[in-house]
């Protein structure tokens, strides 16, 4: 196998690994904003014990009732970010796919030969690959940014669910 085919081998080989890495991430960010979005709900129906059955038992307990408010807050303020770094994550798009070349084209590649013809595009094929690696690196950060923000907006939730319990045993 000659250097050049073999070079072009490993980018196009690169280049199909990165579409396959898109993918993937589109799938775990995707996940991500859906685990998110369940956490965001199941928040409304513990705020609402907390305002309703249990007021008065946090309000016997004003620093209680005011580190549970602030993590709700703080929770809620947390989540939202996540989603906007998974919708971030999501709005990455702009990838290069191979080219389509017309009738002409290829007919002129016959005069230049097939060695240089595999160099044309093994420089485009090299190209698109970074193009490519560089989009899913910033899709991937945006990602890895907004599960950090759900890991702690999550543990702001079950440390104001912890509150909540807290507070209910000792009304109990």
């Amino acid at each position: 196998m000659e250097i050049s085919e073999l070079t072009f081998e490993y980018f196009l080989h690169g280049y199909d690994a990165e579409l396959e890495r898109s993918r993937a991430l589109d799938s775990k960010t995707a996940n991500l904003m859906g685990f998110t979005s369940v956490l965001s709900g199941l928040m409304i129906p513990f705020s609402a014990i907390a305002e309703g059955e249990l007021h008065a038992v946090l309000e016997s307990h004003p620093i209680l009732s005011l580190c549970v408010k602030l993590l709700f807050i703080l929770a809620v303020l947390l989540l939202f970010a996540a989603l906007v770094c998974f919708y971030l994550s999501s709005r990455v798009r702009r990838y290069k796919q191979m080219l389509r070349y017309t009738k002409e084209d290829i007919a002129k590649w016959d005069e230049t030969g097939e060695a240089k013809v595999r160099e044309m595009l093994t420089e485009r094929l090299q190209r698109f690959w970074q193009d490519n690696k560089d989009q899913n690196d910033n899709k991937a950060a945006w990602t890895q940014q907004g599960f950090l923000l759900l890991m702690l907006g999550g543990g702001a939730v079950v440390l104001s669910v912890c509150g909540i319990i807290a507070a209910s045993i000792m009304a109990a």
